[in-house]
């Protein structure tokens, strides 16, 4: 496909949403069915990283330059809504709360690589 998230018309993104999340649920599942036996894999093969970015205007997520990737490492949500996810946001302000962080956002196909 060679195409970003981003770079899809509507249509594309809603099938791609759709696929994505029976891709995500096969992985979990797969990934649980191994963990039961004791067999935890290092490098996740079924994780589903977050391919989106965060417009750089967009002041409590990317850097003072440019727009920012997305550090979400895995799709949580019902399929249908944006990623619940939190990461560690590195140009997140920090207001006296601990490590910024902040939420995904994304639908599910921005978590499905197309390369």
């Amino acid at each position: 496909m060679g195409k970003r998230y981003d770079d899809l018309d509507a249509k594309q993104k809603a099938v791609l949403d759709r696929a994505a999340f029976v891709l995500i649920q096969a992985r979990d599942e797969a990934d649980a069915i191994l963990r039961e036996v004791g067999i935890e894999l290092p490098d996740n093969p079924f994780a589903s990283p977050c391919q989106g970015t965060f417009d750089q205007d967009d002041l409590f997520t990317s850097p003072p330059h440019g727009d920012s990737d997305c550090a979400c490492a895995r799709y949580k949500g019902d399929g249908i809504r944006p990623c619940i996810n939190t990461f560690v946001n590195p140009y997140g302000a920090n207001f006296g709360a601990g490590v910024p962080r902040r939420k995904c956002g994304h639908l599910p196909g921005a978590h499905f690589r197309m390369d």
